[in-house]
């Protein structure tokens, strides 16, 4: 049986969590927020499987000595692969691989969670970097059906197999990339939110209106809600990873700059809302067939650049958006 390891906590840490105690893996789950209160949860919710002849008495009793809630790293002696998970912060990440270093063992293969940090930029041995790649998991980890798997130019073949075979026993769908081609899906959807952010500063469109056409039509929230559920700071952030390393069609520089302006600019202070809701279903009278028009040629181009710049099938792009945006948009690519 897989003997995991799960490092940080949060929503991702959680979803994480979730997911993986479906299967039957060995968990050791590392830096919990709420120790206590998170290990009530899990215990109350087997308890509830178990009265309810979900589990077997066999079942849960080895459930029960499978899941291990700790604050010590030294618990992870002997996983077979260890998930990080914590804060996308490049120095707090290499703090703990440094760390980890000296506690897991010369087979035990370490993945980092990153939705923007490239493996090649994290400062482990050499020996550790040949067992180490990004597995970039999408929320929540428990309904999304696909994994990024970003390897750096040490992971060896032996390696990538491995994180393949785990991802297929978690029945995820896995896209493989490098330094090149890393973090595609987020940047692919970054390329959508920075056109629409400039058409509609262009064009005096709402954020709310142009949402609401968006809802209407193609999925089931809009993009400048989706962006304010993700946050300022986590957006900025990745921005600011993924513009050190790639070039963009649709420049998000003029978001940035919006993102920047909300958490540095005195008048935005105290409030969460990066994107200003005005309660008007409405777009600027006689735009909304125009802005339809422009989102689907957005979307469909957008879509056709990334395919071919990263070799990807009609339906590859098709799975990755409905899973993203829990929208099937088949036909727009085939129009």
């Amino acid at each position: 049986m897989t003997k995991l390891g799960l490092i940080g906590a949060g929503k991702m840490g959680k979803s994480l969590f979730n997911l993986l105690n479906q299967y039957d893996i060995k968990i050791v789950w590392v830096n919990i927020d709420d120790l206590p209160g998170e290990r009530k949860k899990f215990e109350r919710k087997l308890e509830r499987s178990r009265k309810n002849d979900l589990v077997s008495e066999s079942k849960y009793s080895q459930k029960k000595k499978d899941v291990i809630f700790t604050e010590n790293l030294d618990k992870l002696r002997g996983c077979d692969i260890v998930i990080e998970t914590i804060t996308e912060d490049i120095e707090l990440k290499n703090e703990l691989f440094r760390n980890l270093e000296s506690i897991i063992g010369p087979s035990t293969i370490l993945v980092s969670n990153s939705s923007s940090i490239l493996p090649e930029r994290f400062n482990l041995s050499e020996c550790s970097r040949n067992r180490f790649a990004g597995l970039h998991f999408f929320y929540p980890a428990q309904t999304s059906k696909m994994v990024e798997i970003i390897t750096c130019s040490n992971t060896t073949g032996d390696t990538l197999e491995k994180i393949k075979k785990f991802c297929s026993f978690i029945n995820k769908k896995y896209f493989i990339q490098g330094s090149e081609s890393g973090f595609f899906v987020n940047r692919f959807f970054l390329e959508i939110q920075a056109g629409l952010f400039n058409y509609c500063n262009a064009n005096e469109i709402s954020f709310s209106g142009a949402d609401k056409v968006i809802k209407d039509n193609y999925f089931p929230i809009g993009i400048f809600e989706m962006m304010d559920a993700i946050g300022a700071n986590i957006l900025r952030y990745a921005i600011s990873n993924y513009t050190r390393s790639y070039s963009f069609i649709n420049s998000p520089t003029p978001l940035m700059k919006h993102l920047e302006k909300h958490l540095f600019n005195e008048q935005y202070s105290g409030s969460s809302t990066v994107f200003k809701q005005d309660n008007k279903d409405e777009l600027i009278a006689g735009k909304a067939g125009e802005f339809d028009n422009f989102f689907r040629d957005l979307l469909k181009q957008t879509a056709h650049h990334y395919m071919e710049k990263y070799k990807l099938e009609g339906e590859e792009m098709t799975f990755i958006i409905s899973e993203f945006t829990n929208s099937d948009l088949n036909q727009l690519l085939l129009d």
